[in-house]
């Protein structure tokens, strides 16, 4: 006769090997469609969706041109999510540094 609570384990293990790759199948779309705006920042786009995927902030920093404004943007886009970033003057933030207060968690309508 088989362990009850034993097949009960394997359908939560099971479970959790299929929301992982649901996860991790997402992320490569996302990428995906990242990396057809964003060119050669492959390592900057994985880190800031780790970023999003575990619920922290980021702030990007880097010389002008590095498309910092532009990566958020699309990944804001390509995951369905809204994002935003403080008002606050020239004067009370660097010139080279995208402030990005956070990436919305609910997702817009489409």
């Amino acid at each position: 006769m088989p362990n009850a609570g034993g097949e009960g384990l394997e359908k939560i293990e099971d479970m959790i090997v299929r929301a992982a790759e649901s996860t991790a199948a997402h992320m490569r779309a996302a990428k995906a469609a990242i990396g057809t705006v964003i060119f050669g920042q492959d390592k900057v786009v994985e880190q800031a969706l780790v970023t999003i995927l575990s619920g922290g902030h980021a702030l990007l920093l880097g010389v002008p041109g590095l498309a910092k404004t532009k990566l958020v943007d699309t990944m804001a886009i390509s995951c369905r999510l809204t994002s935003s970033a403080p008002k606050c003057s020239r004067k009370a933030r660097p010139a080279s540094a995208a402030f990005v207060s956070s990436l919305g968690r609910s997702l817009r309508s489409s």
